[in-house]
């Protein structure tokens, strides 16, 4: 998914940015920030199309995903992931 946000901002935004990744409770937070003040948006790729799934992936893969507004017209691009929780091994 990192690599699906990045490649959006260096062909959409065109603008330097920034990626982040999050821990949080029992998420993963990854977060692209640009300098493009336009929206993504979802677009309906065809059977033989090689661009425009990015953003269907990030909705299937992710637990939730989303766009900030930020100051002076950035934006970030965010999507989360759920972690499992540890489990523990026994000793044999």
């Amino acid at each position: 998914m990192t690599s699906e946000l990045a490649t959006n901002a260096m062909l959409h935004a065109r603008t330097p940015f920034t990626v982040s990744l999050e821990q949080l409770v029992r998420i993963v937070l990854l977060t692209v920030e640009d300098g493009s003040p336009s929206t993504p948006e979802p677009v309906g790729a065809r059977d033989m199309d090689t661009h425009g799934r990015g953003l269907f992936l990030v909705d299937h893969t992710s637990h939730d995903w989303g766009v900030r507004k930020g100051p002076e017209g950035t934006k970030s691009v965010w999507a989360s992931f759920e972690t499992r929780p540890a489990t523990r091994q026994r000793a044999i």
